[in-house]
């Protein structure tokens, strides 16, 4: 890992540091004051599944934004896509393209369960940072939620929320962080640098993305393989997801980060793409020009998965124009 790269490594000047994240008052290093400009709440989708969003203000935003470009200018391992310039959800599928056997697992609420300590460690101990510059790229980086108004209807909820999902570091990751998708990488980086050792061992491919960590071979993934995984990713204090974790032992068609990989590996576009794409055609053809960004978007994703569609990119570009 070239972590030299990193206009951040070796900084010992806290002065130097703030004028490198464009900050102008001291007290943006306090994690007192930082907590006070980040709203964390309950999130509730259309299938009433609940998420934790832990959300900054646009000033936090700003420099937690210049902090992941200098995070980005890390040269990390082919297997790394959670948050790398350049790579996205459908190059990490890519790499499992014409490979016939898949295991994939997912790790529960992992950005919660990344306390301040992991992060801290990587600012500390990788990045080579003093102690007080890792101490205060750690306060941007991170939330502690007993530093928030507990009495609120919305900490409440918040509170019911980490106990009932098992969350077990209250000062943690921040969810809504621009930086927060690299650098659940980088504070685990030795443990998904352990799982990798052993996925070149046995010659089987891996990807991690965020929470979703892929491994595809042409010949079958042992048991014992997938056994030793899940021991590794449970010695870092993580869980993984019952009900995300999935083998597949015969070729068949795969779903990885989104993107369907059929049974001979080929990239296929998902089922519910391809309907949503459909609907927004058939909007537009009735004359109703509502949704022609959003059409245009799912045409992007979908010429980017396989090719497909791109003549009727052409004609939506005549239409718009």
């Amino acid at each position: 890992m070239e972590y030299k790269n990193c206009y951040l490594y070796g900084l010992k000047s806290k002065k130097k540091l703030l004028e490198l994240l464009h900050i102008d008052r001291k007290v943006y290093c306090k994690s007192s004051f930082l907590n006070c400009k980040i709203k964390p709440y309950i999130d509730i989708n259309k299938n009433k599944k609940k998420r934790l969003v832990e959300a900054p203000d646009e000033d936090i935003k700003n420099i937690q934004s210049i902090i992941l470009r200098a995070l980005q200018m890390i040269k990390v391992p082919n297997y790394a896509f959670s948050g790398i310039k350049g790579k996205c959800y459908i190059d990490n599928a890519k790499v499992h393209s014409n490979k016939k056997y898949l295991f994939k697992i997912d790790i529960s609420k992992f950005f919660p369960n990344i306390g301040r300590n992991k992060v801290y460690n990587f600012y500390l101990n990788k990045l080579k940072t003093s102690p007080d510059v890792a101490n205060i790229l750690t306060n941007l980086s991170t939330i502690n939620l007993d530093l928030k108004n507990q009495n609120t209807k919305t900490m409440s909820k918040v509170n019911e929320f980490i106990n009932d999902a098992n969350i077990k570091k209250r000062n943690h990751l921040i969810t809504g962080s621009p930086l927060s998708s690299i650098m659940s990488y980088f504070a685990n980086v030795d443990m998904f640098e352990e799982i990798n050792k052993i996925a070149l061992k046995y010659k089987i491919t891996m990807t991690v993305y965020v929470d979703d960590v892929v491994f595809s071979s042409n010949h079958k993934i042992p048991y014992f393989f997938r056994k030793n995984i899940l021991k590794i990713i449970s010695k870092n204090s993580y869980d993984v997801s019952v009900k995300k974790c999935k083998w597949y032992n015969v070729p068949e068609n795969k779903k990885v980060t989104g993107v369907i990989l059929d049974k001979n590996g080929k990239m296929q576009v998902p089922n519910r793409l391809m309907l949503k794409t459909h609907n927004y055609i058939q909007e537009v053809k009735n004359g109703d020009k509502t949704n022609i960004n959003k059409l245009q978007g799912c045409l992007v994703v979908a010429n980017s998965i396989n090719g497909k569609l791109k003549e009727l990119r052409g004609q939506l570009k005549n239409i718009k124009n």
